[in-house]
């Protein structure tokens, strides 16, 4: 039951920041591009695209030669029923969620096994927020 305490621990980060401000980089922009365009040709199939042909004004993109594709297959096999989200901005932002939880209980579940319940549920909230 521990765990369950720790997990409600793993929210404080995101409930303190605005989604303005997670979604207003960059790159956020250009992950939420991947995660969309990866969703499409998941949904159409194709389970390992090589070229993005949406991406970049439809001249292309070879994305996901460079970066692993298995966070943006998590991601939309969990989060990709989700409806009205056209730029995939709340999978992102649950994707986002979802890894930090799975890190921290991770991190609980290590931590436990050599320091007790009680400093494993301190560092891995702690690891989860810095």
């Amino acid at each position: 039951m521990y765990w369950l305490a720790a997990s409600l621990f793993y929210f404080l980060p995101e409930l303190s920041l605005s989604p303005e401000f997670l979604l207003g980089s960059k790159d956020s922009v250009f992950y939420t591009m991947i995660l969309k365009l990866y969703g499409e040709s998941l949904w159409q199939g194709e389970l390992y695209p090589r070229w993005l042909a949406e991406a970049n004004a439809s001249q292309r993109s070879p994305a996901l030669i460079f970066y692993s594709p298995l966070s943006y297959l998590i991601t939309n096999l969990l989060f990709g029923w989700i409806p009205d989200d056209p730029m995939a901005h709340k999978r992102f932002l649950l994707g986002m969620i979802a890894a930090q939880m799975v890190a921290g209980y991770a991190a609980f579940l290590w931590l436990r096994n050599q320091f007790g319940i009680g400093a494993a549920l301190l560092g891995s909230v702690l690891y989860v927020v810095f």
